[in-house]
């Protein structure tokens, strides 16, 4: 008989499907529900009583009472279940969304982590390539009468954008873009076993041509430093929070491409012991170096890479 009062309850929630008159019966059906699912068992009314009432309510007589009520719960079943399946794939449609526009704030490999409910630690890297990109003359862009403000946001925008498809391609993570700054690292936090220094060369190669590209004024260059070596990275801020990389390798990499000329790609001696083992990359000596914070320190470019190697 409790298990009655449920069934009523749970008819009750789509009365539209099973009774005329819903509103009007509403009173009724919790009266009988709740006599069905009183605390004293003794409390609790017979089943003809029950039947008789439910009878009356529905307006069908006793004969054809059960028969039309399993025929309505039948026909009530399939409609939430369509309604179900509609809302459960409305649900799965809006996970996918937020899984793109979280996977654009934090690397995929940290989300699974998240989801299955482990802290977000921060994790020590002890090998890892990062390229920084700058744009020469950037602030005369910003600063020349002859340009709007908009012009400079039409600009990082396309920048920026061009760069996103071609990391794409790449296993490599963008960190940061910030201003006329670009900050790529790879081997982290998904580790490829030293790959990633020639992946973060292709790409410097990649983005250089990119920028070439680029529809704005032709004054405007881009320089890239990358370095090889250790460092730190995990989640800041619990509002909008961010994937950042800490380290002096950190600092290595924007020194290099702060001091890199227009148009070309300054690596350290780490990256280049790397890419010398490598036929495909073009390498030369630049030579000393004074490296803000660091010292003097003798660094190489990038040339190019061998067109049937790429």
């Amino acid at each position: 008989m409790y298990a009655l009062g449920g069934m009523i309850v749970w008819i009750m929630r789509d009365q539209k499907c099973l009774f005329q008159e819903p509103a009007a019966e509403e009173a009724v059906l919790a009266s009988i529900a709740g006599c069905c699912q009183s605390a004293d068992p003794a409390d609790r009314p017979e089943i003809g009583h029950v039947k008789q009432a439910l009878c009356k309510v529905s307006g069908i007589n006793d004969k054809h009472f059960m028969e039309n009520l399993v025929r309505r719960l039948e026909n009530y079943s399939q409609v939430l279940e369509n309604t179900v399946t509609l809302r459960t794939n409305a649900l799965c449609q809006e996970r996918q969304r937020c899984d793109l526009i979280l996977s654009e704030l934090l690397p995929r490999q940290v989300l699974v982590e998240l989801r299955k409910g482990h802290p977000a630690l921060p994790k020590f890297f002890g090998f890892v390539s990062l390229l920084f990109t700058y744009v020469d003359r950037f602030d005369e862009f910003v600063m020349s009468s002859s340009s709007q403000l908009t012009d400079v946001i039409r600009f990082l925008m396309e920048m920026v954008a061009a760069f996103d498809v071609i990391l794409s391609r790449f296993d490599c993570y963008k960190v940061e873009a910030v201003a006329d700054s670009y900050l790529v690292a790879s081997g982290i936090p998904k580790e490829n076993d030293g790959e990633h220094v020639f992946i973060i060369g292709r790409v410097a190669e990649r983005l250089s041509k990119e920028f070439s590209l680029l529809s704005f004024p032709s004054y405007l260059n881009l320089k890239i430093g990358i370095n090889s070596g250790p460092c730190a990275a995990g989640i800041i801020g619990n509002v909008r929070p961010r994937y950042s990389i800490f380290g002096e390798s950190v600092n290595m990499a924007s020194r290099l491409g702060t001091t890199s000329e227009p148009g070309k790609i300054q690596i350290s001696l780490t990256t280049a012991e790397y890419l010398w083992h490598d036929p495909t990359f073009q390498v030369t000596e630049r030579g000393s170096v004074h490296l803000k914070g660091i010292g003097m320190r003798c660094t190489y470019w990038l040339e190019g890479i061998n067109a049937e190697q790429r």
